[in-house]
């Protein structure tokens, strides 16, 4: 152990605080924090062994705030702990030394512990196994009042030699910097041919008995998950799968909507013949679904999946970004004036009637009609930022949302 630097990690609030340990306090200024506070110190390992000789805890204490231990300081960082949350910041005051630090943390915090890090340089904390990268001004538990400026932000399971795929990464990054210092986000996209194979089935699936005896078809509900990132023409675009386990079936003219920020539900073939309609425009029903659940979920698009096509519902730019000031009264716009469902014009004219509808000056949604050749193109849209971030990977905003707004939707 000679000669060799090591770490100790100590209980800023109970021993520096509790003690009153004044050399250590103005120097090492702690986090503004309601929770739990420690400190890592890089030491000399003698000044680490005269330390263990004391068998004192009062002498240890008097130690730690000595000169001669303060002086024999290499390096520290500040670590910030909400035990209930289970949420750990590590305020770096070097960014190059975070793999000094990791081990000790990994050896004091348990691995369903979310471990939270502010630094620009990607590469240290890619190669450490960080992922999710996004933009943040303070940590989720503490308040630095000095950076006030977007930082770029990480997070990571509370896991040792836990790996991540560097171009994941690295990709992620780049989306983040190609929609930075715009209004709003724009996602490049498009469907696996598992997914699009699914999709274009699920209008002629076979009828299911009912609880009189008879067979009926039903719409079915389920979510998408992206399954690749993948590089066109320098472009990010994202593939996007179903998310099998999300996949329910409903009632002959209705079907719940499943929670998540890419969904789908089905107007099935026998739909058209009840009603004798050429074309499945989505109802009013589906677009106030699709709203609901993009104010209170975060949904950013809903497929209608059709005989002719798929139809994808989003926010109009002003409205995704202004969900908060949109009341129960919109509800009742949607239910009068969204109403074509039986109407057999052409799908164009549709499309215009519901892309110039407006709410309060605004256009409300963003209404696309994608056929059934063109779903294996690279596809666009609009969506809202969340706190100048752009999510495209649902675990990537759950994962935001847990850790800063301690909010667990799925």
């Amino acid at each position: 152990m000679k000669g060799k630097d090591l770490q100790i990690l100590i209980d800023y609030t109970n021993i520096v605080i509790g003690y009153n340990l004044t050399n250590i306090m103005d120097k090492y200024i702690q986090p503004k924090t309601s929770s739990d506070i420690g400190i890592i110190f890089t030491i000399p390992s003698s000044v680490f062994d005269k330390l263990n000789t004391l068998k004192d805890g009062k002498q240890k204490v008097n130690f730690v705030n000595s000169d001669e231990f303060i002086e024999s300081i290499k390096e520290y960082c500040f670590i910030v702990y909400d035990k209930d949350r289970k949420i750990c910041e590590i305020i770096l005051h070097d960014n190059l030394n975070l793999k000094l630090f990791l081990p000790t943390i990994y050896l004091n915090f348990s691995s369903d512990v979310t471990l939270w890090v502010k630094s620009n340089d990607a590469t240290i904390l890619i190669n450490e196994g960080f992922d999710d990268p996004h933009l943040c001004k303070s940590g989720p538990i503490s308040e630095n009042e000095k950076n006030t400026e977007n930082g770029l932000c990480f997070l990571k399971q509370n896991i040792n030699n836990k790996k991540v795929e560097r171009g994941v990464v690295e990709d992620k990054l780049k989306y983040l910097k190609e929609n930075l210092n715009k209004p709003t986000c724009k996602m490049n996209f498009k469907f696996s041919k598992d997914c699009v194979k699914y999709l274009s089935n699920i209008c002629h699936v076979e009828p299911s008995l009912n609880y009189d005896g008879s067979l009926t078809q039903k719409e079915f509900a389920g979510c998408f998950k992206v399954e690749k990132i993948l590089k066109e023409e320098k472009k990010i675009v994202y593939l996007l799968g179903l998310e099998n386990s999300t996949i329910i079936s409903g009632d002959e003219e209705g079907v719940e909507i499943i929670k998540g920020i890419y969904n789908f539900h089905s107007h099935p073939k026998e739909a058209y013949e009840k009603y004798k309609v050429k074309f499945g425009f989505p109802s009013t029903n589906d677009f106030i679904g699709f709203l609901s659940i993009s104010i209170k979920y975060g949904a950013i698009f809903h497929i209608v999946v059709s005989l002719e096509g798929c139809y994808l519902i989003s926010m109009s730019d002003y409205w995704s970004k202004n969900k908060s000031k949109l009341n129960r009264k919109v509800f009742s716009f949607i239910a009068k004036e969204y109403d074509y469902c039986g109407n057999s014009e052409s799908i164009e004219w549709y499309m215009d009637k519901i892309n110039s509808k407006k709410y309060q000056g605004y256009k409300l949604f963003d209404l696309q009609f994608i056929k059934w050749n063109e779903m294996k193109n690279t596809l666009s849209f609009s969506f809202s930022k969340t706190e100048e971030n752009c999510f495209s990977d649902q675990d990537e905003y759950v994962n935001y949302l847990n850790v800063y707004k301690n909010i667990k939707y799925w």
